[in-house]
């Protein structure tokens, strides 16, 4: 069985995000409004960051004896209450599309992925701990048989 670093796979999942003028140009902090949900705790960082703004977390890895192993990574798209959905609508429609751009099997060979499909985006909701506006989605990464996440 083939080994494959989810950091590799989770730097070339944010890479196709900040790496989109479209997605880049609608995030208050330009490619720094693309990055991992564990800053999501520190309020202090929190409240210095524009919105809106992209954070991602790793989701469970689901092995299959059929197609191999899907990889999932959630992204939370968050926004200012006074702001309203308006941004977050704009934006979730360009991470699918820069992930389509991206072309991940095909521009990324060497990474085992074989497809990519982006989930629809969740309801509209609120983050009460944050007190900031969310919708979230789910990226499913599709790994060719015989590779194993390490």
């Amino acid at each position: 069985m083939i080994g494959y670093d989810v950091n590799e796979l989770n730097q070339l999942l944010v890479s196709a995000l900040t790496s989109n003028s479209g997605v880049v140009a609608l995030l208050g902090d330009g490619v720094d409004g693309v990055f991992h949900a564990r800053h999501l705790d520190n309020k202090e960082e929190m409240a210095k960051r524009k919105r809106p703004l992209l954070a991602w977390r790793e989701g469970p890895v689901i092995d299959t004896q059929r197609v191999g192993s899907i990889y999932t990574v959630n992204l939370y798209a968050y926004d200012d209450p006074d702001q309203g959905y308006y941004r977050i609508n704009a934006l979730l429609p360009l991470v699918s599309k820069a992930y389509q751009e991206a072309d991940l099997p095909n521009n990324y060979a060497t990474a085992a992925v074989s497809s990519l499909e982006v989930g629809n985006a969740s309801n509209a909701t609120r983050d009460a701990g944050l007190n900031l506006l969310l919708r979230y989605l789910t990226v499913a990464v599709y790994l060719t048989s015989g590779v194993a996440i390490s």
